[in-house]
């Protein structure tokens, strides 16, 4: 609980070239909140308390706070061989969080819950444990204290390419990738002039958006 609010920090190797340029000089108040977003630096009870002392809600300032998350670039990977024609991925942005990832086997979600409502107070908790259970875009999921997996539940959100959505018998000549991202449409690729007859969707998971504070494994050595 003591270091609830504190979110992880952006990893040294990617310190440098990431500070945000703008386009035209920030208010001194977004340029704080973006600092403090930056560093990891946890404002959520000095400004809770600051409000209760001054009997008023800073507004504006709570929102410049959220709005200002920290975040870092994933630069693009280095291709692995020569190819003529080689796959570019884009740098990716990736969220800093306070939250943790607790994954279990199934049987012991149910007692996870019992001993975090047992042992704390006020923590917000999302669960995934069916296979059906959505995940929240990258955004939301940063307001999060646990996340608590399943194994199961996890494994779906690991995995490097899911065809979430294959079709069959599409006429003409085409065929692609179109990236889902936490449920929501993403960016689609697709190649024309090839005999293939269907269209492929690829779910990106939200957590490969988000650089978390923790990961803890129950029953690690039965995975």
């Amino acid at each position: 609980m003591a270091t609830r609010d504190s979110t992880s920090q952006i990893p040294t190797e990617y310190l440098a070239g990431n500070f945000p340029v703008r386009e035209r000089t920030g208010s001194m108040m977004n340029m704080a909140a973006a600092a403090l977003g930056r560093q990891g630096i946890p404002w959520k009870r000095q400004l809770a308390a600051l409000e209760a002392q001054e009997g008023y809600r800073f507004d504006r300032c709570r929102d410049a706070l959220y709005s200002n998350t920290g975040f870092y670039m994933l630069p693009s990977p280095s291709p692995r061989r020569q190819s003529r024609n080689p796959k570019i991925v884009a740098p990716r942005k990736i969220l800093l969080t306070s939250a943790t990832i607790v994954v279990a086997p199934a049987n012991l979600i149910q007692q996870w819950q019992h001993e975090i409502k047992k042992h704390t107070t006020g923590l917000k908790v999302l669960v995934m444990k069916a296979m059906t259970d959505a995940l929240p875009p990258a955004e939301e999921l940063v307001e999060y204290d646990i996340v608590l997996f399943s194994k199961q539940r996890f494994d779906k959100e690991a995995a490097s390419e899911v065809d979430v959505n294959e079709k069959s018998n599409i006429s003409g000549s085409l065929r692609g990738q179109e990236f889902v991202n936490g449920g929501r449409p993403g960016r689609r690729m697709v190649y024309r002039g090839q005999p293939a007859t269907y269209f492929k969707q690829v779910y990106h998971s939200p957590l490969k958006d988000l650089h978390f504070k923790r990961l803890i494994v129950d029953e690690g050595h039965t995975f």
